[in-house]
């Protein structure tokens, strides 16, 4: 599927992956605060159809919207330069929380392993 994505007053037609990516890359950058200049690759219709790079400067107050785009020839891959957007910095990554065992009640006998005797 394709999506054409609107910034800044313009709007370009790209995969819906790099679409997801740039929109989480957005708000990560938004969390983080900076800003992040990027190289999206886009598509424009043929024929045949070409591949062309859009140069794109995000910021907290960056807005974008992405919307299905009828599409007619194949996909696109852009697989690669996806990745190469999810290796920025600024990019959200997925942390795993420790969650702490539930604590168990001491025994009845009035010993705790962790504390010895009582």
């Amino acid at each position: 599927m394709m999506r054409r994505v609107r910034y800044a007053g313009g709007e370009f037609l790209t995969t819906d992956e790099i679409a997801s990516v740039l929109l989480r890359l957005a708000w990560g950058v938004s969390v983080n605060g900076g800003a992040e200049i990027v190289e999206v690759p886009i598509a424009a219709p043929g024929p045949p159809a070409s591949r062309e790079v859009a140069q794109l400067i995000i910021n907290a107050s960056s807005e974008f919207l992405s919307l299905p785009a009828p599409w007619d020839e194949e996909e696109p891959d852009f697989s690669g330069e996806a990745m190469m957007l999810q290796m920025l910095p600024a990019y959200p990554r997925t942390v795993a929380v420790a969650v702490p065992a539930k604590p168990t009640p001491p025994p009845q006998d009035g010993w705790d392993p962790e504390f010895g005797d009582w």
